[in-house]
């Protein structure tokens, strides 16, 4: 088990982090730690540095997102099938767009890019007409072009995050179900 003054000090400065991604502010080390009540040795065991410390706090937050996106019903077909995965990211997103623009920019973003085009890639593999050939590869086994697309996916996101003022999560569902829907109209061969 581990020792309850380690959970809580790496609880306190990923709570830190996240309220001042939050607000869109990419803290130094001194503010995290300031307003996390630790040291600064305390922020270095935990991060090492201030890029994984972001990409920590945003993979934690997505996560905890992800998780709670449900598969999609049985028998749903088409847009019924996928509509309502994108609609619960999109609409997470948008009430953190500052969060995730500032994660993103200051994490590298590589790492939290990653683990939302790794969800995207397994959610179209596991639940939707695109994977259905490949519903039997162990998890984390991506085929190529389903990677593609779910980079492809995630950077229409990115780039819907980094306006000022993103269109409503509505209009981007829509925007990411006629862009899927036109990858199932076409067989997708290795």
């Amino acid at each position: 088990m581990d020792d309850p003054r380690v959970v809580r000090s790496r609880e306190g400065l990923m709570r830190a982090i996240a309220e001042f991604l939050e607000q869109g502010v990419a803290p130094t080390v001194t503010d995290i730690v300031t307003r996390a009540g630790v040291s600064r040795p305390t922020f270095y065991q935990h991060f090492g540095d201030l890029q994984t410390a972001y990409a920590e706090t945003g993979l934690a937050r997505i996560q905890r997102q992800l998780d709670l996106i449900p598969m999609p019903g049985e028998g749903q077909r088409g847009e019924a099938q996928i509509a309502p995965t994108w609609t619960a990211l999109t609409t997470h997103l948008y009430a953190h767009h500052a969060f995730y623009q500032t994660a993103l920019r200051e994490a590298g973003s590589r790492r939290l890019s990653d683990r939302v085009i790794a969800f995207i890639a397994e959610r179209i593999i596991r639940a939707s007409p695109l994977g259905a050939a490949y519903r039997d590869l162990p998890a984390g086994e991506i085929p190529d072009h389903i990677l593609v697309l779910a980079a492809g996916l995630f950077a229409l996101i990115g780039r819907w995050l980094d306006g000022d003022e993103p269109e409503s999560p509505a209009r981007m569902t829509e925007r990411i179900v006629t862009v899927f829907l036109s990858f199932s109209s076409r067989p997708l061969t290795a």
